[in-house]
């Protein structure tokens, strides 16, 4: 099961064990997830994990980026974050991550096969179902 902010202690980042211990195993949940893609983008499609499990290990990468985000006080020093974590990914791809952490769950109806969290944020764009959840496309660009 990924690891989810919703699960995330209420307390300010690292004030406590706990929460340090939380955000840990958060980011190593991450890193696990981000090797696995990485990988698999090099083999055959046969041989490749199902849509559901490709969505879930994007989910855990968004998570862990979101939290290296919120840590960060600017891009230089988020991007310095994601390179000593080795979750070196495209900014692009980086931010349609982190948006699916934050929206997967108004996603999964319209995901059908699309497992990219940047094709399933073009999806989400251009849903109907989108537009009648939010009352407005999602604006990110």
């Amino acid at each position: 099961m990924p690891f989810s902010t919703e699960s995330m202690p209420r307390l300010t980042l690292f004030d406590s064990t706990a929460t340090k211990t939380w955000a840990q195993s958060l980011i190593r949940a991450g890193q696990r997830a981000w090797a696995v893609t990485a990988t698999e983008r090099n083999t055959l499609p046969s041989s490749r994990s199902t849509p559901e499990e490709r969505r879930r290990r994007w989910r855990t990468i968004g998570e862990a980026l979101m939290l290296g985000r919120d840590l960060s006080t600017d891009v230089t020093e988020f991007n310095q974050w994601c390179i000593k974590r080795k979750l070196q990914i495209d900014g692009r791809t980086r931010a349609a991550a982190i948006w699916y952490a934050e929206n997967w769950g108004s996603v999964e109806a319209i995901a059908g096969n699309a497992c990219h969290p940047e094709v399933l944020r073009r999806l989400h764009r251009t849903s109907d179902d989108a537009m009648n959840a939010s009352g407005q496309v999602d604006s990110f660009s």
